[in-house]
């Protein structure tokens, strides 16, 4: 998985010292879902200025990440580019229906602002994922690292195993579970950069995608665009 910065897990906090969140409404000129024919949800916002994430050079303050599970538009990559703050254009976007499901069994069409803190994630545990994703078997040992950086266990009353799953993260190298791989871009045609994976999170209160979803966005620092898709 090509890499555009170290990865950081997410965690929900009122004290960051960056502008990074999940959710939240927007006003970003040209983000309409053509579908629905209303804005697209914003998922996440990734401050620039966090240095961390080797960003702070792209004359960007923010990076919306912008999507719609409301209809068809997720059935397909979803691509646009951002032209300025606040201002993007919409590239390549699958038409079809809408998709009464997401309002019965998610949420609205705007999800509550969540601040967030990027927690560095450990180089073994990174490589555990890279093994993940390629399919590979990975030890108890493995398996028990992985959750004890994650907090992913089983109920007690079930034995309190170690689980392995999907996280939310931005940058590095993500465990991806259909081990998706990188998309081109549709302005240059090179191979983007993972830029963030996002899912539910139980314990932290983050319900963002169907049960067992995952949104996996990508980039290319080239041309601002943003590549978005999700899996199931």
């Amino acid at each position: 998985m090509k890499e555009l910065a170290p990865g950081f897990t997410v965690r929900p906090s009122k004290n960051s010292a960056w502008r990074h969140a999940l959710g939240g409404d927007h006003t970003i000129a040209g983000a309409e879902c053509p579908n629905c024919n209303k804005p697209l949800m914003q998922f996440l916002t990734i401050d620039c200025m966090d240095e961390r994430l080797l960003l702070n050079t792209m004359n960007l303050p923010a990076i919306p990440i912008v999507y719609c599970m409301r209809c068809a538009l997720c059935w397909s990559d979803f691509s646009y580019r951002i032209l300025q703050d606040e201002a993007i254009e919409l590239l390549d976007v699958f038409e079809g229906e809408l998709m009464p499901e997401w309002y019965e069994t998610v949420n609205g069409d705007s999800f509550g602002k969540i601040g967030i803190a990027l927690e560095p994630i450990p180089i073994n545990v990174q490589t555990f994922y890279d093994k993940l994703n390629a399919g590979e078997r990975i030890t108890d040992e493995e398996v028990a690292t992985i959750a004890s950086f994650t907090s992913h266990f089983a109920r007690p009353e079930v034995g309190g195993f170690p689980i392995v799953d999907v996280i939310n993260q931005v940058c590095g190298r993500a465990f991806l579970q259909q081990r998706v791989k990188e998309p081109e871009c549709v302005d240059c045609g090179q191979t983007m950069f993972f830029l963030a994976s996002l899912c539910n999170d139980q314990e932290k209160g983050i319900r963002l995608v169907y049960d067992g979803g995952q949104i996996i966005s990508f980039f290319c620092k080239k041309c601002k665009t943003i590549t978005v898709r999700s899996s199931a």
